[in-house]
């Protein structure tokens, strides 16, 4: 079995150096600009937000691949659904919230979010897909899923950092 492998992720006692790298996994960004209503303190999320906002202050290059922008997009507008489908009383995802007011109104958010809050201070980087280890990317590993792989192979290739609160990241080992 082919395993990913992360070879740098960020842990709470992180300090950013200018010369650091990094890369920022959804569970973050969901955190520092999901709908708060939704959002529960976590202390070591709050942590590595503030390493985040230090290494952008610092001038360090952070990354964001596709991959986490639509994840991001994603979990943002279903913990939306499932918050709120009672009060709206919406059953299905598809057909009643997607067809909704609300999600308009939440993607309006979402790309006022990206373009003002994230892209400006953040670089896209590519997946890197076509050159990738299909066999890598598609490990049957229990601990591990395609997005999260997909963000190690990038982190790994280009040498970044990942700056993550992903349970199923976090029982990956470290080189």
């Amino acid at each position: 079995m082919i395993m990913m492998i992360a070879n740098k992720i960020v842990e709470s006692g992180h300090f950013p150096k200018k010369e650091n790298k990094y890369i920022v996994d959804t569970n973050i960004l969901i955190y520092l600009y999901g709908d708060g209503s939704t959002k529960q303190k976590n202390e070591k999320k709050e942590r590595l937000s503030i390493i985040l906002a230090n290494a952008l202050d610092i001038g360090c290059d952070v990354f964001i691949p596709c991959t986490v922008v639509s994840e991001f997009i994603n979990v943002y507008h279903r913990n939306y659904f499932y918050k709120y489908k009672k009060k709206f009383n919406w059953q299905d995802y598809k057909r009643d919230y997607r067809n909704s007011k609300k999600y308009l109104d939440n993607n309006k958010f979402l790309y006022c979010t990206l373009i003002n809050n994230i892209l400006d201070r953040c670089k896209l980087i590519s997946d890197g897909f076509a050159e990738a280890s299909i066999e890598k990317l598609m490990s049957i590993d229990a601990n591990q899923d395609f997005n999260d792989n997909v963000l190690i192979n990038i982190a790994n290739t280009n040498d970044l950092y990942i700056i993550s609160d992903d349970i199923d990241t976090k029982k990956i080992q470290i080189k």
